[in-house]
């Protein structure tokens, strides 16, 4: 039993020893195949000067320095508005009309004057749209 498995041990050794010498000589039989790579086609310019122009992009908001917010002091219906944006305005000068007729009774139509003299910044509202003045906050004094 004994030269039985001597034999196998010896028989195993010898095949691990082939295989790994057939493995060797596999990988000096691979071809070594030279990659070559394409070279780009090469373009020539002459340097010149020119005027150099510089540009700078930015965003954001434009305020003015001072805003007035204009109010009417009436409800309504805004039925003209006499002013566009970016047009110059006197103080006192009328920027919209507003129609306070209630059913049944009659008033005169309310005007909306300019506080100061100025720009038009925007015009929030289209003609139509109902109108009223601000409530009074913690910080807005009462006429009275």
């Amino acid at each position: 039993m004994k030269k039985f498995v001597f034999w196998l041990v010896l028989i195993i050794i010898i095949g691990f020893v082939g295989y790994r010498a057939w493995m060797a000589y596999q990988r000096s039989q691979v071809e070594e195949v030279e990659v070559k790579e394409e070279i780009p086609p090469v373009e020539i310019r002459v340097v010149g000067t020119s005027p150099l122009t510089e540009t700078l992009s930015l965003t954001g908001d434009v305020q003015g320095i001072e805003e007035i917010d204009v109010f009417p002091k009436a409800s309504g219906k805004l039925v003209d508005i006499r002013v566009e944006e970016g047009e110059r305005v006197a103080p006192d000068q009328v920027l919209a009309v507003i129609d306070r007729d209630i059913d049944g009774v009659h008033f005169q139509p309310a005007e909306v004057t300019s506080p100061s003299r100025g720009i038009v910044g925007r015009v929030y509202l289209d003609k139509g749209a109902r109108v009223s003045p601000p409530d009074p906050g913690p910080s807005m004094e009462l006429p009275y």
